[in-house]
């Protein structure tokens, strides 16, 4: 975290499933989880209203959102494509993704950032103690549509991968 920043207590806020769909969209977008991401950017894509972000996660991205100095955008609908952040275990069944998926714990998030490749926000990834002992997988899929996952872990082996 940059100098001077709050601690992350005061900037990280986690919502109930019942907080979450008593909400407007307006109103999830609002909601703040940490200094740069909203509740409507990690929220599971279902609709079910489960937003559970572990503190830990979401501080790695605000540092990583700090370190290139614009945004990372979780969420970005082009074309019906979208990044993740919480997923349900239905809604991960349903998208294909893996059994253990670190997203169902609150622990990844499928990113990008304007004017960066992919490979160059994997690139800065690395400079977040975060990510840099967690998993960093790359999708290219040509022109602005690829993203990198990232996902924090506090052991064992950082992972690398181009999916």
């Amino acid at each position: 975290m940059a100098s001077g920043a709050q601690s992350m207590s005061n900037i990280f806020r986690q919502y109930t499933q019942a907080e979450v769909l008593a909400m407007t969209e307006k109103e999830r977008k609002a909601a703040k989880v940490s200094r740069y991401f909203s509740l409507w950017e990690v929220e599971c894509h279902c609709g079910c209203g489960n937003a559970l972000m572990h503190p830990r996660q979401m501080q790695a991205m605000d540092a990583l959102r700090e370190h290139i100095g614009q945004a990372l955008l979780i969420r970005w609908g082009v074309g019906g494509e979208s990044g993740s952040g919480f997923r349900c275990v239905s809604h991960n069944l349903a998208i294909g993704g893996e059994k253990n998926s670190y997203h169902l714990k609150g622990l990844a998030c499928d990113c990008r950032a304007n004017g960066l490749t992919v490979h160059e926000l994997a690139a800065a990834a690395l400079a977040v103690p975060g990510f840099r002992q967690g998993g960093i997988g790359i999708y290219p899929r040509g022109g602005k549509r690829g993203w990198v996952h990232l996902d924090f872990r506090a052991t064992g082996t950082p992972a690398r991968w181009v999916g």
